[in-house]
């Protein structure tokens, strides 16, 4: 029977405006995040603060690309989209944006994991069979990085239909042809080369969740057992971190389960309504918002620093004190001659 439904003007403007509010919210968070890690992060976070600041630059350029760039409308259970930002304007091919799209959201799901990493070597001490030399680390994320990132060239480079007519869609689901129509539009099959896709990001979330969480796991061990070794200053710090750490992972929650719920419904060849998958697709844009907000509250001197500035913000609309400092009383000493040769001091504030 094949998929069968219409994304009507009402529903396009929902979903475009739901994308540019989501934006018009998150981006402005995401750069005050970067202006804080940059101007209050203390001086002995070391390269660590430098792989916060590229995580939130991620984290704004996926705002930038989903909002204002690409600003895609999605066509799930179908596996296909149709572009409504500047790129489409620009005729920038649909499978380019989505291929910079997939670039810029693993670049900030590694830069995160390559955080825990980092945090879990300045912990463990040297004698440990685990720690690494500064060169080895370097090497260990860059092919981890490049093993990630392998995903978006997949993308780039997999099978679609994008312009004129879809064999796809002609075939298996004729009712949909009113997406020629729309501008930027691109259709995948699932049962051609974007499979490829969907291997890859199960082999890498299987792998990559257990691994993670056993470098968080093992950092807290190792703390633990190193805290007599250690300052109480020391301890707070790598004590924070990884807190912060750990909070921003629980944010990506926001994107694997309506990942799940997508996936499932192309499963499922359209066991699931559209409106469904929309709600989906949008509670995924809420991750940047929330783990830009996650950075700021999980750190004591960013959330001071944000604090501090709202307080005296509202401090300097209220109404004007004027404090005027009055001159010290000046001490004189009078000595008066007795008739026994001493002398009687007489105090006086002038």
């Amino acid at each position: 029977m094949g998929i069968n439904f219409t994304v009507g003007e009402e529903a396009e403007r929902f979903v475009g405006r739901s994308l540019h509010c989501i934006t018009a919210v998150s981006f402005p968070i995401s750069l005050l995040t970067i202006r804080l890690l940059w101007t209050k992060t203390p001086k002995d976070a070391g390269a660590y603060k430098y792989l916060l600041m590229i995580m939130q630059a991620f984290s704004a350029l996926i705002e930038l690309h989903m909002g204002v760039l690409f600003a895609p409308i999605p066509l799930f259970p179908l596996m296909g989209a149709y572009c409504t930002g500047i790129l489409c304007d620009l005729h920038v091919p649909p499978h380019m944006s989505t291929a910079i799209l997939f670039f810029i959201v693993l670049g900030c799901f590694i830069m995160l994991n390559v955080c825990i990493f980092y945090r879990h070597q300045a912990i463990i001490p040297d004698s440990h069979p685990l720690k690494m030399r500064n060169r080895t680390r370097i090497l260990v994320c860059s092919i981890y990085a490049v093993a990630v990132e392998l995903l978006s060239v997949l993308v780039l480079f997999a099978d679609h239909d994008s312009s004129g007519g879809s064999d796809f869609i002609e075939k298996n689901h004729p009712s949909m042809k009113w997406v020629y129509a729309k501008p930027g539009w691109i259709v995948w099959n699932p049962e051609g080369s974007v499979r490829f896709v969907v291997y890859h990001a199960l082999i890498n979330h299987t792998f990559q969740a257990p691994l993670i969480s056993f470098l968080i796991h093992h950092s807290l061990k190792v703390l633990n057992q190193r805290a007599p070794d250690m300052s109480l200053r020391t301890i707070s710090f790598h004590r924070a971190m990884i807190s912060s750490l750990i909070m921003q992972s629980v944010c990506c929650v926001f994107v694997f389960l309506p990942v799940t719920v997508l996936v499932v419904s192309i499963i499922s060849e359209g066991e699931m309504t559209h409106e469904v998958t929309i709600v989906a697709f949008l509670t995924c844009q809420l991750f940047t918002p929330l783990h830009s907000i996650t950075v700021i509250l999980s750190s004591a001197t960013l959330r001071r620093s944000v604090w501090n500035y709202f307080r005296f913000r509202s401090l300097s609309d209220g109404p004007k004190i004027s404090t005027t400092v009055l001159p010290k009383p000046s001490v004189v000493v009078l000595r008066v001659p007795v008739c026994d040769s001493s002398s009687l001091s007489v105090v006086s504030l002038a």
